[in-house]
């Protein structure tokens, strides 16, 4: 059986969108889903403010002026044998857009 190491980063980004300054906010991620296939490697960091793990979660705690952002970094270690598969799946959200106006086609005949 071959055995593989896969190392997995993640990326979250904390955006204030409102016009005050935000104090003390907190933010948790929970690594439940993670954690009962992989290890976390004890490496998140902050761009601003403070990231801590307290297993299973990861908590950002910061001030953020309006329009600022924070990103918080941090990985996971899968170990995997041939034997399973492993399947990612990106969850990629976009600004939903208008829909361009069209006419349907001519039914043919």
């Amino acid at each position: 059986v071959a055995h593989f190491i896969l190392n997995i980063c993640y990326t979250i980004t904390i955006v204030n969108t409102g016009q005050t300054a935000q104090t003390g906010v907190t933010v948790t991620n929970s690594l439940t889903g993670l954690l009962d296939d992989a290890s976390y490697n004890g490496d998140a960091s902050a761009s601003t403010g403070t990231v801590t793990f307290t297993s299973p979660d990861l908590l950002w705690t910061g001030t953020l002026a309006p329009g600022a952002t924070a990103t918080i970094t941090y990985s996971v270690i899968f170990g995997l044998s041939a034997r399973w598969v492993l399947r990612l799946v990106p969850d990629v959200r976009t600004p939903r857009t208008p829909a361009a106006s069209h006419s349907p086609p001519s039914p043919r005949r």
